[in-house]
């Protein structure tokens, strides 16, 4: 997955690729790696709801 990040356009592509790293740790308990999970997710969702948004015009 990591080296998807440089194909994908994020906006904070830092920020998911440590997210991404972390749910790689060996012995890293399930619910660390779905909290990491839902953090990227919520980062895209934030990133699509902004571009969806119509510009003001200035």
């Amino acid at each position: 997955m990591l080296a998807l990040i440089p194909d994908l356009s994020v906006d904070r592509p830092e920020e998911i690729k440590c997210l991404l790293a972390a749910m790689s740790t060996a012995g890293l308990p399930h619910y660390d790696r779905s909290f990491a999970a839902k953090q990227i997710l919520k980062l895209l969702e934030e990133q699509e709801y902004q571009r969806s948004q119509p510009g003001d015009g200035f």
